[in-house]
């Protein structure tokens, strides 16, 4: 590959902390990858002293892959030091290439009696449910103990929340928002004494923090702003007016002038003078003008928002005064928080196991311990610290990284205009500062070799406009307009495509995500007949919500378009889950819900009709199954008694075999769904036999919006929707941009604000009236939180718009003209949506091209390929992959020394043939000569010969065997070739028909891949012993594997 001058000086600058600022389609990750070969084989920094974190697992995985390939491309180049180079391979297996997540996992692991930790614990992470059940348990003992120790704190806590006396609920979510809050710093215990330090008496304004100041003028800033933007539409409607009236005219100059005079007292940093001076300037008359409706519409929203201004913003006096009344609530609401976050950790104890949320923080307690003992053991071990998406990195990550470097060997990568991830509690400030540190070397990549000429041209136009913006941290700089990087880019050269579609023209009955989710089916199909986008995949759409996905997912299937949508409903929300569970609460208790949902399902088939009529006929519907011996009845019986005796798996099995559900009532999304809840019951198995606890364990995780387990690979021909936080890091040929037509912020509800770095913000609250009023400490952390939402609202548009080579197509409703503008802060907190931003911040240019949508085909001309779309249901050798790992994923496929000139379809065959052999020694009757050569016969004829063979004939024998383990939040899912089982041993036989190898050159390439078998097996079969062995063809011998 041919680098840029720029991507140079970042693979090759050493001896110093590097910042790189690379841009969306900058080749950040060839890069990185570069970079550590550099400094692996020029450098001779070996891999086993290289740390490099990235944000995701996958990304990780992807790393090594490429590091793998550049290292074997290097090992085959003529004068290469091969013996080194083959070295480095072997450290790859186990570098230290991960998720900061996993990082600080394996460095519990080995150090957690530092802080006087079970080790044990990191061995198990600690599930969704059982965190929410140690959650509330912790809440409700430390409740209890206030309840009987601190009954005034507790009431004045309670009432705040809510006028019932029994309803904690919202109280429960702000102490674990002020929990989390906290435990995201990088010191607990400074966090909550800085929290209620903003509320300690106040005598004057200089008791509250320049911060909290800061926010609440810049606060007050905006709203006379906006107030100015309003009073200049009424002036600009008034010169357009074919009336004159001179009037309204001088009423509107005079509001502005007052208007005007209150935004210049904000530069005295003064509270009274401000905010009389606002006060004075919305007291002010403003004209009315019925006969135009236009100016008495913007009158109104004008008049609307002066009035919550007055109500909003306090005098010094009244913030005094409400300040220190809700001084003691905020010292009991923090003592109270940070009493259950310390309960908190002692139930997650009770289950002996680590949630995600605790790994940063152990690992970073465990640095500090003992003068830095570990951290100064990490900062000796790794030459090279290499951080990926930098961007996103939170307070407490940041400390972790700085504690373990030498102080010169930071390798940082990001960019700030793709930090999305606040609500994991990512400070895009953090790389902001370091932008400006002189200490560190500062690079940007300046080329983009992802998106066509146009696209870029777009891009930087666009968000020149809306990063740039008076009042904002984020800028788009001179160095961020960036360029294509190969001639390629500007050879398909298509302008971005807007389609408008004026939604009340289009026809009845339609709202406007109906419109555009059809809309865009119409054009997909369109496309893929008359454009080079053949493939389904070639498509992707981009929303910003799962809702949005649900949508596209219910009208592409009404087009027949095959599509991969998780619309992220909740896994136990699933169809196959919905059926199953039902039926398991019918198993536990008859319930009518349950009841009917079973009978109606593929279970039974149950019409309406006979439902009613057992109804009609019958005591109950339960009854009417009883008494005439339906089948449910028998299975009910058959399941309980199998439950008892064999356990809850077997019953599930029994389930899946009901009128054939799971094989022929479930398409293979559901049939996924099934594996995975059978993998959870397993593991649930090893602890309790109990049906009622599996069902309360499901009902703990029942809300979650989790995936469902997903069946499809990345390389199947299909058209994908997902969110554009999931679309960080891909790319793809068309992209169509879901856009949105307002863009609301929903904390702003909540009674208590949370916020990182200003603490919490309550209302004043005065009983017996509940009457309430914003403290300007909430009125401080309200706009921080609004800034901070609106700017990454436009780095989640910058991180959509940028996904798109060769095709973005943005669609969406527009019923009324929106004019070209500058871009302002009021401007963005109108909240109007990114297509409001869009079109006034380029209502024309060149690379810009706006259709006019009035009409779309009621008709559904749907795709005739859909019936072609096969998907595999077992898994060949090279392809387990089912949602984010296989053990094949593992297999080193550039490994010096090894043929790959070896045939696919000859390992196939022989895996195939295998498999129907019956289990006894083999000979040459039992196969057919056409199908496989002389010469693999005899080889098979010779495993079934060996003594390791014949000990498995006298076992359990599973050939081409399907697991499915839900381990750590990742699915893995694949097939066994052989496994033998007894009572106390479990034998795996994995095939491999290599040419021209040796047995090392196997060790080396699957070790991976049977560990990560041996784990499945340990998980399936835990009481067992486990045995490992490659058998390879070639050599004909096995060769065990340690695990």
């Amino acid at each position: 590959m041919k680098w840029n001058k720029e991507q140079l000086e970042a693979i090759n600058t050493t001896g110093t902390n590097v910042l790189v600022s690379a841009s969306a389609g900058a080749g950040k990750t060839a890069v990185l990858v570069e970079r550590l070969v550099k400094r692996c084989l020029t450098d001779k920094v070996q891999l086993n002293e290289i740390l490099a974190m990235t944000f995701t697992e996958a990304a990780a995985n992807e790393m090594k892959k490429r590091l793998s390939k550049r290292l074997n491309e290097e090992y085959n180049s003529p004068g290469s030091d091969q013996e080194y180079i083959a070295k480095q391979l072997v450290y790859l297996q186990d570098a230290k290439i991960s998720t900061i997540h996993s990082f600080c996992l394996d460095l519990i692991k080995k150090h957690a009696d530092a802080i006087g930790l079970n080790p044990n614990f990191a061995n198990t992470i600690l599930e969704e449910g059982q965190l929410n059940f140690a959650k509330e348990n912790a809440f409700n003992e430390v409740l209890d103990g206030w309840c009987t120790h601190r009954k005034e704190d507790i009431s004045l806590l309670s009432q705040y929340f809510s006028s019932r006396s029994e309803d904690f609920s919202e109280m429960k979510n702000t102490v674990y928002q002020i929990i989390q809050a906290a435990n995201a710093s990088s010191d607990e215990h400074t966090w909550y004494q800085n929290a209620k330090s903003s509320y300690q008496r106040i005598t004057n304004q200089h008791d509250f923090s320049n911060d909290t100041l800061h926010y609440f003028f810049s606060s007050c800033k905006l709203d006379i702003e906006i107030q100015i933007q309003y009073l200049m539409q009424c002036k600009k409607i008034m010169e357009l007016s074919d009336i004159d009236n001179q009037k309204v005219y001088t009423s509107i100059l005079s509001n502005l002038e007052f208007m005007l005079a209150a935004k210049n007292s904000v530069d005295s940093k003064t509270i009274d003078a401000l905010v009389d001076s606002f006060r004075r300037a919305c007291s002010k008359p403003l004209a009315p003008f019925g006969k135009n409706k236009e100016y008495t519409s913007v009158r109104t929203e004008c008049l609307k928002h002066r009035s919550k201004c007055i109500a909003l913003y306090p005098d010094l006096e009244t913030s005094r005064i409400d300040s220190n009344h809700m001084s003691d609530f905020a010292m009991h609401l923090l003592d109270f928080s940070k009493e259950v976050g310390l309960a908190l950790i002692n139930n997650k104890v009770k289950f002996e196991a680590i949630h995600f949320d605790d790994m940063e923080r152990y690992a970073y307690q465990i640095l500090l311990q003992d003068d830095f003992r570990i951290a100064k053991l990490y900062r000796e071990l790794f030459k090279e610290i290499l951080v990926d998406e930098f961007q996103d990195t939170s307070e407490l990550q940041n400390e972790i990284i700085c504690l373990i470097s030498n102080g010169n060997n930071i390798f940082r990568v990001g960019d700030v205009k793709q930090s999305i991830y606040r609500f994991r509690k990512a400070k895009p400030e953090i790389m902001r500062s370091l932008m400006v540190d002189s200490t560190t070397k500062q690079i940007n990549l300046a080329f983009n070799y992802r998106s066509n000429h146009s696209i870029v041209s777009f891009t930087n136009d666009l968000f020149d406009k809306l990063m740039n913006v008076e009042g904002c941290k984020d800028s788009y700089r001179s160095i961020d307009h960036v360029q294509a990087g190969t001639d390629l880019q500007h050879s398909f050269d298509s302008p971005v495509e807007f389609y408008a579609l004026h939604t009340k023209e289009i026809y009845e009955n339609l709202d406007s995500k109906q419109a555009k989710a059809r809309f865009i089916a119409q054009k997909i199909i369109e496309m893929k007949e008359t454009t080079n986008f053949k493939k389904w995949s070639d498509y992707v759409i981009l929303a910003k919500s799962h809702a949005d996905k649900n949508l596209l997912k219910q009208v592409f299937s009404e087009y027949n378009i095959p599509h991969s949508i998780d619309a992220k409903e909740g896994f136990y929300q699933s169809t196959c889950c919905h059926i199953v569970v039902s039926m398991l609460r019918l198993i536990d208790a008859i319930d009518d819900i349950s009841l009917v949902a079973v009978l109606t399902s593929p279970l039974y088939k149950m019409s309406d009709d006979e439902l009613a009529l057992l109804k009609l006929n019958y005591k109950s519907i339960y009854d009417g199954c009883l008494k005439s011996n339906h089948p449910l009845i028998r299975d009910i019986k058959f399941c309980r008694q199998t439950i008892r005796e064999e356990g809850l798996c077997k019953c599930l099995n029994y389930i899946a075999t009901i009128n054939n559900f799971v094989e022929e009532q479930l398409d293979i999304q559901q049939r996924t769904n099934f594996d995975l809840l059978f993998q959870k019951a397993s593991s649930f198995q090893l602890q309790s036999n109990s049906l009622k606890q599996f069902i309360n364990q499901i009902d703990l995780n029942i809300d979650e919006k989790s995936d469902e387990a997903t069946s499809l690979g990345p390389e199947e021909d299909v058209v994908r929707a997902i969110t554009i936080h999931h679309s960080k890091g891909l790319q793809y040929k068309v992209v169509f941009y879901w856009s949105t037509s307002s863009n609301r912020q929903l904390e702003k509800a909540d009674s208590v604000l949370v916020d990182p770095d200003l603490g919490i913000g309550l209302y004043g609250f005065y009983l017996p009236y509940r009457l309430r009023r914003a403290t300007i400490q909430r009125i401080a952390i309200e706009h921080k939180s609004n800034l901070e939402d609106l700017e990454e609202a436009i780095r989640v548009l910058y991180v959509a718009l940028t996904r798109a080579e060769t095709k973005l197509i943005i669609v969406d409703k527009v019923d009324k003209e929106i004019e070209k503008t500058i871009i302002t802060l009021s401007l963005l907190n109108a909240r109007k949506g990114m297509t409001q931003l869009i079109l006034s911040a380029l209502s024309s240019q060149v690379n810009f091209t706006r259709f006019d949508v009035f009409s779309i085909d009621n008709h559904i001309a749907t795709s005739k390929e859909k019936e072609n779309i096969s998907f595999k249901m077992k898994y060949s050798l090279e392809d387990h992959t089912i949602k984010t790992l296989s053990p094949s994923s593992t297999e080193n496929y550039f490994v010096p020394k090894l043929n790959f000139h070896d045939s696919t379809n000859r390992g196939t065959t022989l895996h195939e043939i295998i498999e129907r052999l019956p289990n006894r020694v083999w000979n040459e009757n039992d196969f057919d000569s056409s199908q496989i050569s002389m010469n693999d016969i005899q080889k098979c004829i010779h495993f079934s010969q060996t003594d390791l063979y014949a000990k498995c004939i006298t076992m359990d024998i599973k050939k081409e065997y399907p697991f499915t383990l839900l381990d750590h939040q990742t699915l893995i899912q694949g097939s066994f070739d052989f496994i033998a089982t007894d009572e106390s041993n479990c034998i795996l036989i994995d095939f491999k028909t290599d040419r021209n190898v040796l047995k090392d050159d196997l060790c080396l390439r699957y070790t991976k891949q049977i560990e990560t078998y041996c784990h499945v097996l340990t998980n399936l079969y835990p009481s067992l012993k486990i045995k490992a062995y490659l058998y390879s063809f070639e050599l004909e011998q096995f060769i065990e594997i340690e695990s």
